[in-house]
């Protein structure tokens, strides 16, 4: 079967020179999803296959080929495996030892849905010029000759034996909606510890709860990502577990081989996925990954652990490139999976704490001092509701208040509604009486500098920093991990990172009493700006158009604030109450002494609000 005019076979592909232009045909054997990489760029890689390829001894996974795109919707639509992909104009080049394709400013594709493929005995009725169902551009489509058409009908013929078959639904039009095609998708990389099953191979997002290294340099990692798999094992939480229940431990029965346990931190349930790593892996988890962080693992293979039947995962090196890394963090990049990841986890722990309190509740007897006092706290919240009906200002001497919704900005969302609202003065603190005293055993008390906490509050905007919103965009240096999976790599990065005065909101539910200065850091400015926002940071100096539309978007949070510092004017901005998170924290002083309280410094940071 031979290649049409002009194009070329993957093996002498992967041999060509760097810099050669050459036109592709091949069969997608794996891909990647589209993300936004560092440089603002949407980026897929897929691997082809052909006949000659695939008995090559660097042909094993096929060939690498990188797109960079502007926009989502320039991406090539590939589905599945088994689908056929015509290239045209892509540049080979290699990268840390590999060969891979890139894409040019003239790069075109077409992809070739496997299900619209016909049978080699229907391949007659496309010699006339009628075009087969394909995706692409118009003119690309328009592009594709009758001979490239019998090509693509042979080759998903000659490799229907090599190539797993696509579970695609065969009813399906190629012109059907996106989705429905990929609710048939069954071989997606990508995927969460709910979808994971024997014998398969997957990529995963989560968070690491615990790490063991092993003998030998060995490591075994927990990870997860709040979703369920019944298949894996189930972790009880404390209040069914007994005190002398073997299940509170990892490792053997009496703690000999580790020393004493900790218990499991959670999350319980179906939730946590044990993953064995090998060399080259287990070296960088080792020393690098610490509980809690964000991490990508890579070509993960899911097995069930002989003897218990329950899901975990192995990651062995790779034969061809046995040094490659197969981990990466996640944490300073902002994709949609992330963001999804942390909602979950955010909700999980606020359900967890609404059980407990429940089964706290429900265990505990009631004195007759806490019933008194429960008929008390009904009695003011009806007299609250009263006083609000009747426009009255409400006492806030209680820390729970329910939003109003009445009174917030209705262009700015809080992530979570679960939590109710704690007045601003009230989680300042300023005399550290209420939140930041601890008790010693032994009856001393002192005043904490911080505590890690999370309130919901409602505020508005009264100033911000740096003065000029065009340095809200900071340049930061590349991280040396990152730039080995990202081609072509970054140059200067740059961070959103910038401060909101915020004060207590006047009127309604709380008093206007108490402010505070508040950090956005470059993951929260992203949650801000909300999905909408489709400018990534860059230099705001050198890009009005970009820092005009950061400005109006900021204008929906702070109203009239910029105008008003323009003019000189120093009055309260004209603006809108909105509900959100502060992350409290604490700072450590330069030279400071970790062990010394005073040297630490109290600091909030702004959570979980999305500018619509």
């Amino acid at each position: 079967m031979a290649l049409p005019t002009g194009f070329t076979d993957l093996q002498t592909a992967n041999s060509a020179p760097p810099g050669t232009i050459l036109n592709l045909i091949g069969v997608v054997v794996d891909f990647l999803p589209p993300t936004v990489n560092r440089a603002g760029q949407w980026q897929t890689t897929i691997r082809l296959q052909d006949l000659k390829f695939q008995n090559s001894i660097y042909g094993a996974k096929g060939l690498g080929v990188r797109f960079f795109r502007p926009r989502e919707l320039d991406m090539p639509e590939v589905h599945d495996t088994g689908d056929i992909v015509l290239i045209r104009s892509v540049k080979m080049n290699s990268f840390n030892g590999q060969v891979f394709a890139i894409s040019t400013f003239n790069t075109v594709d077409v992809v070739f849905p496997y299900p619209a493929i016909p049978s080699p005995e229907f391949a007659i009725t496309y010699t006339g010029g009628k075009k087969m169902q394909c995706r692409g551009t118009p003119a690309s489509i328009n592009s594709v000759s009758s001979l490239e058409q019998q090509y693509v009908i042979g080759l998903k013929t000659a490799m229907s034996q090599v190539i797993p078959r696509p579970k695609y639904d065969v009813s399906l039009k190629v012109g059907d909606d996106r989705s429905k095609l990929e609710k048939g998708r069954s071989t997606k990389k990508l995927q969460r510890i709910c979808e994971l099953e024997d014998r398969r191979f997957a990529d995963i997002c989560g968070e690491v709860i615990k790490k063991f290294p092993r003998q030998y340099g060995d490591c075994e990692l927990y990870i997860t990502d709040y979703t369920e798999n019944k298949a894996m094992f189930h972790y009880r939480p404390p209040e069914d577990i007994d005190n002398d229940d073997d299940t509170r431990r990892d490792g053997d029965k009496y703690g000999y081989s580790e020393g004493t346990k900790r218990e499991w931190p959670g999350p319980f349930g179906y939730r946590c996925l044990k993953v064995n790593l090998k060399e080259p892996h287990a070296s960088f988890v080792n020393q690098r990954v610490k509980e809690g962080d964000f991490v990508l693992l890579q070509n993960v293979k899911i097995k069930l652990r002989d003897g218990y039947d329950k899901l975990e995962g192995d990651m062995w090196p790779d034969m061809m490139y046995p040094m490659k890394v197969q981990v990466q963090f996640m944490g300073k990049h902002d994709t949609t999976e992330l963001k999804e990841l942390r909602e979950r986890k955010e909700l999980y722990w606020a359900q967890r704490q609404a059980e407990k309190e429940r089964l706290a509740n429900a265990k505990a007897p009631l004195s007759k001092g806490a019933k008194r006092k429960r008929r008390q706290q009904a009695k003011l919240a009806e007299e609250q509701a009263a006083r609000a009906a009747a426009g009255e200002p409400m006492d806030t001497a209680e820390d729970p208040v329910v939003p109003d919704a009445g009174h917030i900005n209705p262009h700015v969302r809080c992530s979570n509604d679960i939590q109710s609202n704690t007045p601003l003065a009230s989680m300042l603190d300023a005399e550290g009486t209420r939140r930041h005293t601890n008790e010693t055993p032994d009856g001393r008390s002192y005043i904490l500098p911080f505590v890690n906490a999370k309130y919901r509050t409602r505020v508005r905007v009264i100033e911000y920093f740096p003065p000029d919103i065009e340095d809200f965009a900071i340049a930061v240096e590349a991280d040396e991990d990152d730039s080995l999976h990202e081609y072509p790599p970054s140059t200067t990065q740059w961070e959103w990172s910038f401060s909101l005065h915020l004060e207590a909101a006047a009127g309604g539910a709380q008093s206007n009493t108490g402010s505070t200065w508040v950090n956005v850091s470059h993951q929260e400015a992203q949650h801000l700006l909300g999905t909408g926002f489709e400018y990534e940071p860059c230099d705001l100096r050198r890009n009005p158009r970009v820092l005009r539309k950061l400005a109006e978007k900021l204008e929906i949070l702070w109203g009239d604030l910029e105008e008003r510092r323009k003019a000189g004017d120093n009055d309260r901005p004209a603006n809108v109450p909105f509900d959100c998170y502060l992350l409290e924290y604490g700072l450590l002083k330069d030279d400071g002494d970790e062990r010394r309280l005073e040297d630490w410094q109290r600091r909030y940071m702004l959570h979980g609000v999305t500018i619509l």
